[in-house]
């Protein structure tokens, strides 16, 4: 998708970055609820409805800094 942005793809424009972590987070996460447990220590104790990482935006501007020709495609 990189490459497609570098080439000015008309429909690749864009693209995300997400860390390869976030799941680990989710599933974190989804084992608290079910075992009906809060976040010790936060001034919160519920769980979160909605939970933002952190993400990028990959643009025809900045897509340089994140292609790397020799990483798996």
């Amino acid at each position: 998708m990189l490459q497609k942005i570098m080439d000015g793809d008309k429909l690749v424009r864009a693209n995300v970055t997400y860390p390869p972590d976030c799941i680990a987070t989710a599933i974190g996460l989804a084992i608290l609820g079910y075992n009906k447990q809060t976040f010790e220590g936060f001034y919160q104790k519920k769980l979160p409805l909605r939970i933002i990482l952190s993400a990028e935006l990959i643009t025809a501007e900045n897509v340089a800094d994140y292609y790397n020709p020799d990483e798996v495609n």
